[in-house]
Order: C-alpha cells, then structure tokens, then sequence
C-alpha cells in the first residue's frame, strides 16, 4: 500500500506532510502510553494510532472526541517523566469520558439558559457568558481528577512520586501565568504541582 502511495504521488512525501524527527522516534513514548493505557484498562495501543505527533513547537498535549492523545513536537523538548505524567493525564481524560461530560454540561446549561429565556426576554443571551464560566469551572475539577488519576497511573508503570514531580516541574516554565483565574480550566501549575506533592 505504502509503495502504492508513493507511485502515487511521483515517488515524493506529499508536499507539507509532516514527518516526526528521529529525536521523537527515539523516546520511549510509545512505551509510555502502551504502558499507561494498560494500567488503565483501556483497550488501545499506539501501533493502531491511538497515539499522535504534530509539529507545533509549542508543549501540548490533548486527548480527542475519538479518544485519541495528540502530543505536540514542543512537548519533546522536555524529559520522559513530563511525557510520562502528561500521556498518562490525557489517556486519564479518556478514561473518565471527560470530554462527553464537559459536552453534556454546556449542552444542559445551554438548554436552561434557552429556557429563562422565554420567562425573561433577553436572558438566554446571557449564555455565552455563563455557559463558559460554568463549565471551566467544571473543567478544573476535571483536570484535578486526571492530575490524580495520571499520577496513580505513572506510579503503576513504575515512576516514582519523584518522577512524576521532576516531570512537572520541568515543563512548568512553559506553563507559567497560566490557569488558575476563574475563566481557566485548570488550575494553576504550581497548585497542581503542590496537589501530586501532597498525594499519599
């Protein structure tokens, strides 16, 4: 198929195709999240692409409504520990089926708002404002319940709490400013940081 696809296309990569650097294909990411999503009794496995790369330079990560983790080139800057936690956080998501329920809230609070709406005119207009502070605020729960999850997770392929902390703490100054004020939908990173250090 393969050979197929290069006849294809004049024996060339299609133009702008990104292709992940050695230095990614050397990590043991894949370890990681094969590891981490059998700690978590998910049935997934990134040799059938559960798990993918994109060029961003920035350091992210995202779990998609397919369930799959989306981790950035950028997050390649830091060591295993960070990759080990943040794998391991965004499978957590997929997990708890975070983004169903986050789905589920907006579309609930939408339909109240719809709702006031016809006993107060104009009211329903106030949901762009409300929708999005309501279910931030419920994204930070979220968030702290994958920080833990993940952190039970990373324990389990064998990191130790010192890991754990080592890889976030390395990836914080990339974090830095962010999260924390009531619009967000984490928490800040040092606070989550101060929750992993106090977890049992």
């Amino acid at each position: 198929m393969l050979l197929t696809v290069f006849i294809l296309f004049g024996c060339a990569p299609k133009q702008g195709a990104y292709v992940i650097p050695d230095r990614i294909n050397k990590r043991a990411h894949v370890w990681i999240y094969n590891e981490a999503s059998r700690c978590l009794g998910l049935d997934r496995d990134a040799s059938q692409g559960g798990l993918r790369i994109n060029g961003d330079k920035g350091a992210n990560a995202m779990a998609d409504g397919d369930g799959n983790v989306i981790l950035t080139e950028g997050l390649f800057d830091y060591p295993d520990e960070t990759l080990g936690f943040v794998i391991s956080h965004e499978l957590a998501h997929v997990k708890l089926r975070h983004l169903n329920k986050r789905k589920g809230a907006s579309l609930a609070i939408t339909g109240v708002m719809v709702a006031v709406g016809f006993i107060v005119p104009g009211a329903g207009s106030l949901n762009h404002l409300v929708n999005p502070a309501v279910v931030n605020n419920y994204s930070k729960v979220q968030e702290d319940e994958a920080d833990m999850l993940a952190y039970k997770t990373c324990l389990c392929i064998k990191m130790t709490k010192k890991h754990v902390l080592h890889g976030m703490t390395a990836v914080r100054p990339e974090a830095t400013g962010s999260g924390g004020g009531f619009f967000d939908t984490h928490r800040s990173w040092t606070d989550r940081i101060e929750t992993i250090r106090n977890a049992p």
